[in-house]
């Protein structure tokens, strides 16, 4: 993330997981669903180019996700508004966690910066117990 300007204070993410008990993906011993909401703080309209995914699995250790846009689209935020999207992510131990970073550029600089994404966990609520 060299060259990038650091939008951890006027970018919000929030992240909020489930545990899809009755969806099956081959390979992997729970799969999650997870809502994101980019929240734009700042004064300036961003564009959300691209996210990076860490994304730790007992079994698996931690594997890297990264690419264009999310779900398809490289959305717009104007300042003061959000974004909110669902995806989902299978694990094959009972738990694991994601963590990660968003990659925006400001659309009247052309800078690029990023927000970062905090740890959430993968936990079905039946390994809590």
């Amino acid at each position: 993330m060299e060259n990038h300007i650091n939008l951890n204070h006027q970018i919000n993410v929030r992240v909020s997981p489930k545990h899809e008990k009755n969806k099956l993906v081959p390979g992997a011993k729970h799969v999650f669903s997870y809502s994101v909401t980019i929240l734009n703080n700042s004064i300036e309209e961003i564009q959300l180019t691209r996210r990076h995914w860490f994304i730790t699995d007992g079994v698996l250790g931690i594997r890297e996700v990264e690419g264009e846009g999310v779900i398809g689209e490289k959305p717009i935020i104007l300042p003061g508004c959000s974004f909110t999207y669902e995806s989902w992510c299978p694990i094959a131990e009972n738990y694991g966690s994601m963590s990660g970073y968003f990659t925006f550029i400001i659309l009247r600089t052309g800078e690029t910066g990023y927000a970062n994404i905090d740890t959430f966990l993968l936990i079905p609520q039946e390994c809590l117990n």
